[in-house]
């Protein structure tokens, strides 16, 4: 007697696991359905997983639509910072070149003949 009830509790537990997975899906119409955790596509015929983006008949990846996007946007960062640092090094550099002194641009002594100095 204890094995039909343990039997009956099996079949009960069991079907309560086995119930969601029928009873959760997503209604596309047309009589079709999709599976628990996928999503009906535009074309009513595809069901694509949660986490992809429906392409036609294909199911993208959302992460390999993001990646890119990502990769692009620091590349542009990256390009701006060089930038950036390259002008900051280039104004110092023109910064710290010696100025040349008033006293240096005076004519040699002998370009000075016939010309009083008062």
């Amino acid at each position: 007697m204890g094995a039909k009830v343990l039997q009956k509790t099996f079949i009960v537990i069991g079907f309560f696991f086995w119930l969601p997975e029928f009873s959760a899906g997503e209604n596309c119409g047309n009589s079709r359905y999709c599976p628990n955790l996928h999503h009906c596509c535009r074309d009513l015929t595809t069901c694509c997983p949660n986490g992809y983006v429906c392409a036609g008949a294909l199911c993208i990846s959302i992460v390999a639509i993001a990646i890119p996007c990502v990769v692009i946007v620091l590349n542009i960062i990256i390009a701006i910072v060089v930038i950036l640092v390259k002008r900051i090094i280039l104004h110092r550099a023109v910064v710290t070149t010696p100025i040349q002194h008033p006293a240096s641009i005076i004519p040699p002594p002998d370009q000075n003949k016939g010309q009083s100095v008062c």
